[in-house]
């Protein structure tokens, strides 16, 4: 009864002091696991309110793409339907016009009101925002976010954005 009492003792030493151990080399930490304590991650929870925003963002976006694939399927249609009344010189002429007008909207910034939701990850903002045109690549928006200390300072609220912005301009607008 004695050892067992001293064993369950001791473990509770070593716990404290591992805990301890913790709390006091904080600072001698490396940059990224300092950020994980600081941050949430650990305990964070999601509440049905969450995902009830979540469900609604993502019944939304169903619904735009199905109104998007519509007006598709409707100009591929009445495209098909002009090229076959038109002769070969006019189409050129158009293929041209489009081309031109194709590189104007290219130059053209994407603005965007981007909404970030509570709980929202630094990787589903970059993937969100590279799904709405203001950056090219998610994954090194992301990585950007990680290796700057922007990933643990994401805000919710809604930011308004353009495809002109750096990246330290972006990451700065969606945590200030």
């Amino acid at each position: 009864m004695k050892t067992a009492t001293r064993s369950i003792g001791i473990g509770f030493l070593l716990a404290a002091l591992v805990v301890a151990g913790l709390i006091f080399a904080k600072p001698y930490l490396p940059e990224n696991i300092q950020r994980f304590m600081q941050s949430d991650a650990a305990t964070q929870t999601h509440t049905d309110d969450d995902y009830e925003a979540l469900q609604k963002q993502y019944d939304d976006a169903q619904t735009k793409i199905k109104d998007l694939e519509e007006q598709v399927a409707a100009k591929e249609s009445d495209s098909n339907n002009d090229d076959a009344d038109q002769d070969n010189n006019q189409s050129d002429n158009d293929d041209q016009a489009n081309d031109d007008q194709s590189n104007d909207d290219q130059n053209t910034p994407t603005t965007v009101n981007f909404v970030i939701p509570e709980g929202a990850s630094a990787s589903q903002v970059a993937s969100d925002l590279a799904s709405q045109g203001v950056i090219s690549d998610a994954t090194a928006f992301s990585n950007f976010l990680t290796e700057n200390g922007y990933d643990v300072l994401v805000r919710p609220g809604t930011f308004e954005l353009n495809s002109d912005m750096t990246n330290e301009q972006i990451a700065q607008a969606i945590t200030n």
